[in-house]
């Protein structure tokens, strides 16, 4: 474990939105695993997102970001557990669905969302939380690609963010596609426009996705963010660990690294036999109450 300083600071009187209210419609209600009442709504830029109210009086808010080609619920309903005890813990939450990657069968699995594009949703996810609370401090939870999409958030908005939790993430977005396509998909993918790449689904990559991801440097402005950070990651974790060089980057006043040994990169959610999920969604929990 990595740890950076002990003091944790409690003043959020710098927590200003730097974005326009965004338009919120109300699609259905319905009800989380323990009671809490969940409401599927759309903000800006057609952003499907799902909002968990706390139960009683709030604390504070939570952005759930999910990893590449996932979805608002992510691995093994992971976010939808937490957002759902999260409430439970009088702290707010909200979901998003990444446009160019959530839809998943309805697009028939094809990818084509961008790192700006990416940021993009993360912003307005933000916007939408310090808008419904604006006198609560918010924080962040980043999965995989979530986590760098996350990691720069951080960067662009430090004023309004007030806690991180990182899982399994991932560092440079471009290695994304170079970790996934073989150096014949990737010729195909930049020539004909798209390739067929079967993992759990058949995805089509298409090359709006592979550039859109190239040239990015997440780590930008990362000395601006001051408050607490955590990152949870598995010993098997194929993404390369990131923590060395993302910490030293923060003016953290508290900053962990956590590793899970035996856990894979999803934390081996489709395991029944594991609990490494559990494990992690309670060590979440515990850090955002602590920390909001």
């Amino acid at each position: 474990m990595i740890n950076h300083g002990i003091c944790i600071k409690t003043s959020f009187s710098s927590l200003l939105l730097r974005r326009l209210s965004a338009v919120v419609c109300l699609i259905c209600v319905c009800f989380g695993a323990q009671g809490t009442t969940e409401r599927v709504i759309t903000l800006d830029n057609s952003l499907m997102a799902t909002h968990t109210p706390a139960v009683g009086e709030t604390k504070g808010s939570v952005l759930l970001i999910h990893g590449w080609a996932g979805n608002m619920n992510e691995v093994g309903d992971m976010y939808k557990r937490l957002a759902a005890q999260l409430a439970e813990r009088h702290i707010a939450s909200l979901r998003i669905n990444i446009r160019g990657e959530s839809e998943r069968e309805s697009t028939g699995y094809r990818l084509t969302s961008t790192f700006a594009s990416r940021v993009t949703d993360a912003e307005t996810g933000l916007a939408f939380l310090r808008q419904q609370y604006s006198v609560q401090p918010t924080g962040v939870v980043g999965f995989s690609l979530g986590g760098s999409t996350t990691i720069r958030l951080m960067g662009l908005h430090p004023a309004d963010i007030n806690s991180v939790v990182l899982w399994s993430s991932a560092g440079d977005p471009s290695l994304v596609g170079q970790s996934i396509l073989s150096a014949a998909q990737m010729r195909q993918v930049l020539e004909t426009g798209e390739v067929k790449v079967p993992t759990w689904e058949t995805l089509t990559v298409t090359k709006e996705h592979v550039l859109g991801m190239m040239g990015y440097d997440i780590y930008q402005n990362l000395s601006a963010y001051k408050e607490p950070l955590l990152s949870i990651r598995g010993s098997e974790d194929y993404v390369k660990p990131i923590e060395k060089i993302l910490f030293p980057l923060t003016s953290s006043t508290l900053a962990e690294a956590r590793v899970l040994q035996g856990a894979d990169h999803i934390f081996d959610a489709y395991n029944p036999k594991s609990h490494f999920d559990e494990r992690v969604i309670k060590q979440t929990l515990e850090w955002l109450t602590d920390t909001l």
